[in-house]
């Protein structure tokens, strides 16, 4: 694993191994794309205090109906269910909207426990890792941060992907197509632009934050970029359906 969300992930065992999870009367949340941290009060027995990972007994369907209930008390958020026991949060602060994703996980989290459902709260960005482009001589991309993904529609739901590999998906290039033009809907003033085409989806002008390597595998800064290009290519593999992350330029 890539040296830019390994960093990430350590410190978040860190902090996880040190407090524990813990009893929680709300979840919270900082959506990458607005800058907007939602504070939704829900209670959770056993969660990790970033909110991030959720143990319960409630299903899915319980969890939605409580939120609903919180809704018409609160008035600054709707819940909406997403395919493949996901939910996705609408959240409006002054003029702006950001979205929220609480979608089952079938994987452990960082910490095992007796509850019977297990959760992962979070935004709709991601971390694409092993991204083979340079941009200068003698050091590339080896990472980047801020690409919005459908994540309920991926196998791994961990926001992790990887370039130029294959990810197991359980929706199509449709179901793809629709999580874009969503997204494009609810955050307008992003550049990002979607195009469909025969099996293959491609997504351009896609600002991120992107860690620069050298050769040799040394880290060198953080970097604004903009991504111009990103093909999702989607086919079968042994009767299972997946998509391949590729072809990514920039502009600098």
């Amino acid at each position: 694993m890539k040296r830019f969300i390994f960093s990430i992930l350590m410190i978040m065992i860190f902090f996880t191994a040190c407090t524990g999870f813990t009893k929680l009367d709300t979840i919270r949340a900082t959506d990458y794309f607005s800058g907007i941290r939602c504070e939704i009060p829900l209670k959770i027995p056993f969660g990790s205090p970033t909110s991030e990972f959720l143990h319960t007994n409630d299903s899915i369907e319980k969890l939605k109906v409580t939120l609903g209930q919180t809704t018409e008390e609160k008035n600054n958020f709707i819940c909406e269910k997403l395919p493949y026991g996901a939910l996705m949060v609408i959240y409006k602060e002054s003029s702006k909207t950001a979205l929220y994703l609480l979608q089952e996980l079938t994987m452990n989290s960082l910490s095992d426990s007796e509850y019977k459902h297990k959760y992962r709260f979070s935004d709709f960005s991601s971390f694409l890792l092993s991204i083979p482009d340079s941009i200068e001589r003698d050091i590339k991309i080896s990472a980047v941060e801020g690409v919005p993904m459908p994540h309920y529609l991926f196998s791994d739901r961990s926001g992790t992907y990887y370039m130029n590999e294959k990810n197991m998906i359980n929706g199509d290039i449709e179901a793809f197509y629709d999580f874009y033009k969503m997204f494009q809907k609810y955050y307008p003033d992003h550049p990002i632009e979607v195009e469909k085409h025969d099996k293959k989806l491609v997504l351009k002008n896609i600002p991120v934050n992107a860690e620069i390597v050298s050769t040799d595998g040394h880290s060198l800064e953080y970097r604004l970029l903009n991504l111009e290009q990103i093909t999702f290519a989607f086919y079968d593999h042994h009767n299972r359906p997946v998509v391949n992350i590729s072809h990514i330029t920039y502009s600098h």
